[in-house]
């Protein structure tokens, strides 16, 4: 009994150090979503932009997670829930947030472990209204040391305000000195868009180029955003501040190492000039930021296979596999939604599998094409009598583009955009290269190129005519399915 005791006191206690959250609405449905940000380990440089949940009920949502020390949460606005905040916290805290609605405008408040300070983070007008105020700074500013003194002065005002609340024992330290990196990282955010701005010629500076490079070295030498202590920043501005001084330092403007880890195509090389656990960050950004890339993931695996975000890729890219279009994707488009429909997304080896996995005993006709290929296109316009014979003869028809992995999005958008109905796969670089081996091919496949299976996945045309010489591709299909 006394162990039962014991382990239900361990279990309530260990509990009550978590970070603990509630978030309080109005007139919000039960079994609404709520998203979520946080790091995904306990440690607050470990911030990912992966997208957690929970549901409201009752209009209140309960969040409760560990982290040793102070590092933030963010909540998304979506169309259904238009509520974000910002909740720098540690284990022990607990908050409670609440949103009310006033005409168009949200409310929000605050209860519980700094409150006062994430009302200052949050709603203050000072902190809402420093990316205007920098604005003006560099719009005027006309030398490097009149816009060095006017943006400390800026800084300063602000902090004196979290000072107040420190001294009067309103806010910890760690927040207090979570929220000072937090403000110097949007500084330095702003200010670099300007600089850069400035650097390529924007008509608008009154700053000469040499003053703004000074401008530039003097921001990094108050704001290394390399420094280990902006560490659990991880923030969308903090991602910008690190390859913006990537890119000033490829321009000799500021001073650095260039560390090379075979990670960056060229376009992106100047990230090199960031240190590795940084250019980690970068990559695992770059893989998550818009669909998620299965190019760059391969490519961590490679670098980091034992890397800080190696378990939650490897959990985003099995979502991504369910819901992305990747290379290995099938797909079907019949005008009704406005985008491909995803079927699965799977790497066959060979196109004997696909054809058998995805049409069971069928004859397949299929279209080799790319979006970068004309003649392919010119072909589409006779696809609807093409499927109309097909149909006839119960073939099916499957489009197999052999466009270049980063090209999805492109193909996605010419099918939707060309109503080009039908069955879709993405060709995987293991297929394609299994489908030159079978077509005896040793460079590249020419196309558009034509191919008939018949129901049991073996080749019987392998170089059909093309649907614009209409019954003489018929007659050349009727006569191969006998």
């Amino acid at each position: 009994m006394k162990k039962i005791v014991l382990l239900f006191f361990l279990c309530t206690l260990s509990y009550s150090q978590n970070v603990s959250i509630s978030l309080h609405f109005e007139g919000i449905k039960d079994s609404t979503k709520l998203y979520y940000s946080k790091s995904f380990d306990g440690n607050p440089s470990h911030f990912v932009n992966f997208k957690e949940e929970t549901v409201i009920i009752n209009n209140v949502a309960h969040i409760s997670f560990s982290q040793k020390n102070i590092g933030r949460l963010v909540t998304w606005r979506t169309n259904e829930m238009p509520y974000a905040v910002v909740l720098p916290c540690k284990n022990g805290d607990v908050i409670d947030v609440f949103f009310k609605k006033n005409n168009d405008k949200i409310e929000t408040s605050f209860v519980g472990s700094n409150a006062e300070g994430l009302e200052f983070l949050n709603n203050s007008p000072y902190f809402l209204k420093l990316n205007r105020e920098l604005a003006y700074i560099f719009i005027d500013g006309q030398s490097s040391s009149e816009i060095i003194e006017k943006i400390e002065g800026l800084k300063n005002r602000n902090i004196e305000e979290l000072k107040g609340l420190l001294t009067n024992n309103k806010i910890s330290k760690d927040f207090f000195e979570f929220v000072k990196l937090y403000q110097e990282t949007e500084i330095v955010m702003m200010s670099y868009l300007y600089l850069d701005g400035f650097l390529s010629g924007d008509e608008s500076a009154k700053i000469s180029q040499e003053e703004t490079k000074r401008t530039i070295q003097k921001l990094d030498s108050m704001y290394n955003v390399f420094d280990e202590k902006y560490s659990s920043i991880k923030t969308n501005n903090q991602y910008h501040n690190i390859i913006n001084k990537c890119k000033f330092i490829s321009q000799n403007i500021l001073v650095g190492k260039e560390e090379d880890y075979k990670l960056w195509d060229a376009e992106l090389k100047n990230y090199n000039f960031c240190p590795k656990e940084l250019q980690e960050f970068l990559i695992y950004y770059q893989i998550t930021k818009n669909d998620f890339d299965f190019s760059l993931y391969n490519r961590y695996k490679r670098i980091f296979p034992n890397g800080i975000y190696i378990k939650v890729l490897r959990k985003q890219s099995e979502t991504a596999k369910r819901t992305t279009l990747v290379p290995g994707s099938f797909t079907t488009f019949n005008g009704d939604q406005k985008k491909l429909k995803l079927i699965s997304n799977e790497e066959f080896p060979t196109i004997t599998d696909l054809l058998k996995s995805t049409f069971k005993s069928k004859a397949v006709f299929v279209d080799i094409w790319a979006t970068w290929c004309s003649p392919c296109k010119d072909e589409f316009k006779y696809s609807d009598k093409l499927t109309e014979f097909l149909k006839s003869q119960n073939i099916e028809l499957l489009y197999l583009t052999i466009d270049n992995a980063k090209a999805v999005g492109k193909w996605s958008d010419f099918i939707v955009e060309n109503k080009l109905y039908g069955n879709h796969y993405f060709t995987t670089t293991k297929l394609k290269k299994e489908l030159m081996m079978l077509l005896n091919i040793k460079n590249d496949i020419m196309i558009p190129r034509y191919l008939l299976f018949n129901d049991r996945g073996e080749l019987i045309l392998e170089d059909a005519k093309r649907p614009s010489q209409g019954q003489k591709l018929y007659d050349q299909i009727i006569t191969a399915i006998k």
